[in-house]
């Protein structure tokens, strides 16, 4: 059939020669792919058990740098438990409220029990706005700390964060036998919520944007990362 007769035949005749030659044209391109699938072409994911298919692993992403802050330096006016010139000094960014911080707070007593005289721990206060028992239960903290009591009272907090409010706070200073009135005082006068402002700003400045923030020697751990993180960055900085 030469081309003008082709293209001056019935609809119906060309629909099916285009049908057949499309046919054609499909078994010759699978028997390409075929061939090349024998020969050692492109491998595939294999089809999984379930009827999923795998997902194809690349090259995974280089490890980011380690980042490391300004970190204000200890002073006298912070909370260290340990020697302030041990080897490894952890300064802690956190929230009594933040039920992160709740998750982090075992994690932190895992590695004062573990590395002992190694490592210091500093605690700062840094409480988010949307968490209205943050700055009152930081201040709580401070007056406890006033008659030295400020570790075993910020344990009291941790462990008992579903209860926070004024009632908890006086009775943690009760438990713990503190001068109840001293304590009082302290707490409803205020007199520790400029401090507090001062070491949530400074924390900031530092790299802080949520809570909890741990610097292990400067080295921003962010959030409450599993303890094994924290040992594989301590035993780094020990060696």
């Amino acid at each position: 059939m030469s081309e003008n007769e082709f293209f001056s035949g019935s609809p119906k005749t060309m629909f099916f020669s285009g049908f057949v030659a499309g046919v054609a044209i499909i078994a010759v391109m699978a028997s390409l792919y075929l061939a090349n699938m024998t020969m050692g072409g492109t491998d595939l994911p294999a089809q999984a058990e379930d009827n999923t298919v795998p997902t194809v692993v690349t090259d995974p992403t280089p490890t980011e740098e380690p980042t490391y802050a300004a970190v204000p330096e200890i002073t006298a006016d912070d909370h260290v438990l340990g020697d302030p010139n041990a080897a490894v000094v952890l300064i802690e960014y956190s929230d009594f409220e933040c039920p992160f911080c709740g998750r982090h707070y075992p994690t932190m007593k895992s590695i004062e029990e573990e590395y002992g005289d190694q490592v210091a721990i500093v605690f700062r206060h840094f409480p988010l706005s949307f968490h209205p028992e943050a700055v009152p239960a930081a201040q709580a903290a401070e007056c406890a700390s006033e008659q030295g009591q400020f570790w075993a009272y910020h344990d009291q907090l941790f462990e008992n964060q579903d209860d926070l409010g004024d009632e908890l706070y006086l009775q943690a200073a009760t438990d713990l036998g503190l001068d109840t009135t001293a304590w009082q005082t302290c707490y409803d006068s205020d007199k520790y919520v400029e401090e507090i402002a001062t070491e949530m700003s400074a924390g900031g400045s530092a790299g802080v944007k949520g809570t909890p923030a741990t610097f292990v020697n400067g080295q921003l751990v962010s959030g409450a990362v599993p303890l094994e993180t924290f040992k594989a960055v301590i035993d780094a900085e020990l060696e």
